[in-house]
């Protein structure tokens, strides 16, 4: 008997960069005492440990800083079985490269934003891939260049193990 996965409901996903959230230990310099050098890589491992159990749990409460206000929720969808074939095909056709493969996913999964003051999202048609939201909001805030790259890689890649996962763990 087929059943349907728990995944394919829209869920809300977060970028761990946010300032909403604790963020990692600043990397100490390379002329430290052992001591610094451990307690740092204490942290850094707690930290860590924090940051993959909200996202195997989709929980991110661990991850508040009290009275930060409320962090950017990306509003997500499950992708379709042809929209994952046709981006793994592109993939696997070495036509695209991997921030180009991941922008993707992040465009056919993103639906809406919560908690946050700029432009609506704005979705194009594309003649392959369909419905896919266009980054020019990401531009007119400001999310240009590194962080607009780190926001897409990272949510991306999530959507994409989700949707490549035959259900939750």
């Amino acid at each position: 008997m087929l059943r349907l996965p728990s995944l394919i409901k829209p869920y809300v996903d977060f970028w761990s960069e946010d300032e909403s959230f604790i963020q990692p230990p600043a990397k100490p310099s390379a002329d430290v005492d052992d001591e610094t050098r451990k307690a740092y890589d204490e942290a850094l491992a707690d930290y860590t440990a924090k940051l993959t159990a909200v996202i195997d749990t989709g929980n991110w409460s661990a991850l508040r800083k009290e009275g930060a206000g409320e962090p950017t929720g990306f509003v997500m969808r499950q992708l379709s079985a042809d929209v994952l074939g046709k981006i793994l095909d592109l993939r696997q056709s070495d036509k695209i490269g991997e921030r180009e493969v991941m922008s993707l996913v992040f465009r056919a999964a993103l639906i809406s934003l919560t908690h946050f003051d700029g432009p609506k999202i704005v979705h194009d048609e594309d003649e392959d891939l369909g419905n896919l939201v266009s980054l020019k909001w990401m531009e007119s805030v400001g999310f240009v260049g590194a962080v607009g790259i780190r926001i897409i890689q990272e949510i991306g890649a999530r959507v994409f193990v989700r949707a490549s996962q035959l259900g939750p763990k």
